[in-house]
C-alpha cells in the first residue's frame, strides 16, 4: 500500500516542475524556470507525494 503525503511547501526545483508538468504532458513543462517562479510566489500552494 501506498502513502500518500501532503505537503505545503514551495522549494521545488526547476527539474521537478519540469519532470512533473511534461510527464502529464502540460506544455508550461517546457518552461521550468518560469514554472519556479510562479510556484515560489503562489501564496498557498499543495502537493501530493507518493
Amino acid at each position: 500500500m501506498n502513502n500518500i503525503v501532503y505537503k505545503d511547501i514551495r522549494d521545488f526545483t526547476a527539474a521537478e516542475l519540469e519532470r512533473l508538468f511534461l510527464s502529464v504532458e502540460w506544455s508550461s513543462g517546457h518552461f521550468p524556470d518560469k514554472l519556479k517562479t510562479a510556484m515560489t510566489n503562489y501564496e498557498t500552494v499543495f502537493s501530493a507525494w507518493d
